[in-house]
């Protein structure tokens, strides 16, 4: 039996696989909790009011209500250095990458392109299978992980997890992420 911590049972975690974003330029792990004072300045500079206040007082990003365009005016407004946006790069902004599920309505046969329509680095692609279906690939050397096709698909297919993304460590792309198409 897998343990889990408290937290991840209070959040509804019972498989100890959610992960709470917290926003760009965020630092790592038990760093961050620890320099995060929870004054909210990140939250109220957040224009678009993607950014709230977990039960614990820490901010987290919540892609329901919108994609992160980078704009780096939660860091300028953290007083404690927790967000550290120490160069203009989105690629150090944080390791996000989507992953669409076996639920997605294009690879179960329904016409849906939302994600697709919604990516701006254009980082999802779709080619044709049988029976109308459609298989569905994110690339992870050009997903930044900013949440837009999270809230645009009707279905919830989309999670947005650490990815490792090789773009993301500025390294080189190295193909396609298929996963999210693999069967659990």
């Amino acid at each position: 039996m897998k343990m889990i911590s408290r937290a991840q049972f209070l959040r509804g975690d019972w498989g100890g696989n959610k992960h709470v974003i917290h926003p760009p330029w965020a630092l790592d792990g038990n760093r961050f909790a620890d320099a995060c004072d929870g004054c909210g300045d990140c939250v109220t500079a957040c224009t678009l009011n993607i950014l709230k206040l977990s039960a614990r007082g820490l901010p987290q990003v919540d892609f329901l209500q919108g994609e992160c365009t980078f704009c780096g005016d939660c860091s300028a407004a953290c007083p404690t250095g927790a967000l550290n946006r120490d160069s203009n790069k989105i690629e150090q902004a944080w390791q996000l990458t989507a992953r669409i599920s076996d639920k997605c309505l294009a690879m179960n046969g329904t016409s849906c392109v939302r994600c697709i329509e919604s990516c701006a680095v254009e980082a999802i692609t779709a080619r044709p299978g049988l029976r109308g279906r459609s298989h569905f690939q994110v690339d992870r050397a050009t997903c930044n992980g900013c949440g837009a096709c999270y809230a645009a698909c009707p279905v919830s297919a989309i999670t947005i997890e650490p990815g490792n993304s090789p773009r993301a460590q500025g390294g080189k792309p190295r193909g396609e992420y298929n996963e999210p198409f693999m069967h659990q």
